[in-house]
């Protein structure tokens, strides 16, 4: 499907199928996360009718066989974890996991996730809080300010009048927020803006 023709449940569902294979679901959690994700009857009846857990299973051996570095690297993760006692993210931050050698299936499969995840999931947050703190650093307070962070999203209230200019920079900002991060992986970014939070989320 081309970029420009991908609709908002389409862009929905991959989003919820990478964080599925990031924790390790099946099939049928993967079909009910995708279904009922915005529980308006209108939208889960039309989600039913265009998803089954066949599409769902399709999906996971889709993001395996594209890509096919992903698997042998979630396998060398856990691995380190278990030698080590540890993961870090990208930028060297730690988290001590417990529970590797536990002899409880859940248990152990629950901390290995802990370990993949914290690798990813670590690595966004630090890109986040990295774009938060520059964008308070690139504005007078008087014209541009972060409000708050959800998840990877960042509020900034500005002045009308310098919108334009405060929508470029906080866009430029979010496309690379560490310095040349963008140039390993790059990072796409989506902007609205609005005067209430409810017209643009």
């Amino acid at each position: 499907i081309p970029l420009i023709e991908v609709s908002k449940d389409q862009r929905a569902a991959a989003k919820t199928v990478n964080f599925a294979v990031l924790y390790m679901v099946g099939a049928p959690t993967l079909y009910r996360q995708i279904v009922f994700a915005d529980s308006r009857p209108e939208v889960v009846g039309r989600l039913m009718k265009a998803y089954t857990v066949d599409d769902c299973r399709r999906f996971i051996r889709g993001f395996f066989h594209k890509y096919k570095d992903y698997g042998p690297w979630m396998s060398d993760t856990v691995e380190f974890a278990r030698r080590n006692g540890y993961v870090q993210n990208y930028f060297g931050r730690r988290r001590y996991i417990e529970s590797l050698h536990s002899n409880n299936d859940g248990i152990r499969r629950h901390a290995e996730n802990q370990a993949i995840n914290t690798r990813i999931q670590g690595t966004a947050a630090d890109i986040a809080n990295r774009a938060f703190q520059r964008i308070s650093k690139a504005f007078p307070l008087h014209i541009a300010r972060p409000l708050l962070m959800v998840h990877d999203m960042i509020m900034v209230e500005c002045r009308e009048d310098h919108v334009e200019t405060v929508r470029s920079g906080v866009q430029e900002i979010m496309e690379d927020p560490c310095g040349r991060l963008g140039q390993v992986v790059p990072i796409k970014v989506s902007m609205e803006q609005g005067y209430r939070w409810k017209e643009i989320a």
